[in-house]
């Protein structure tokens, strides 16, 4: 009986293994399709790996990246020793929980709140303006920032001065005010494009669940914590 099984198991696995081998009819326009991908994914992901060498190197824009001189672990030792160096520490550390913290909950409170829209217009007016930053470069976002909290004719110290008499606030040039911009134009920056995700996982998840629900007496707040939070937990995970 074991035999026969065996002898089964090896004519299905060899039925199978004739669609399983390269036929370039098939396979040749799948490759060309997904060869510029995996080009572009090479040069520019792969490729500037080998930079890291730089670190390693007394670096020289004149000499290259091959004929500059090595010097070992000569700069990482500096930056060890560095006076500012726990302060740079510290500071990196406090901005990544910030960011956690404050950037993590805030797409999935934009896709909540956009997920009980009944206004299909709205609803996409706010998706479509909240997704365009994330187009934007860091660059340009920074120079938005600047426009925006110029002292002489950014809008913020126009409207602290003209409408609550405020004297003007230097925001760029003091660091009490760097972390909570840091974060705030992060998140501007992000949340449109999460939110997508968000809002794509909560149509996916049943909708008898929120009736079976409605049923047994519980409300939109209550859906939303017990049917609604944890269907988004494998998206969250990934994110």
């Amino acid at each position: 009986m074991a035999s026969k099984t065996a002898t089964k198991m090896t004519s299905n696995l060899n039925s199978l293994t004739p669609k399983l081998r390269f036929r370039p009819s098939r396979d040749i326009p799948i490759y060309l399709i997904i060869a510029p991908a995996v080009i572009l994914l090479f040069i520019f992901h792969y490729v500037p790996i080998y930079g890291i060498v730089i670190g390693f190197k007394d670096y020289s824009p004149f000499k290259g990246v091959f004929e500059s001189k090595w010097v070992g672990f000569k700069h990482f030792i500096a930056f060890l020793t560095d006076s500012t160096y726990w302060n740079v520490m510290k500071n990196t550390v406090i901005i990544n929980v910030y960011s956690l913290i404050f950037s993590f909950p805030a797409p999935i409170l934009l896709a909540l709140l956009l997920n009980e829209v009944g206004n299909m217009k709205f609803k996409r007016v706010v998706q479509t303006v909240s997704y365009l930053p994330y187009f934007i470069s860091w660059v340009v976002v920074a120079s938005l920032v600047m426009s925006i909290l110029s002292p002489t004719t950014g809008i913020i110290n126009l409207v602290l001065s003209r409408f609550f008499g405020k004297d003007t606030v230097y925001f760029m040039t003091k660091s009490k005010y760097f972390r909570t911009i840091l974060i705030s134009s992060g998140i501007w920056k992000g949340i449109g494009m999460s939110s997508v995700y968000y809002l794509a996982a909560i149509t996916s998840i049943d909708p008898t669940l929120y009736e079976a629900a409605t049923i047994d007496g519980a409300g939109r707040l209550r859906q939303t914590w017990h049917i609604t939070i944890p269907g988004l937990s494998t998206i969250i995970t990934v994110l």
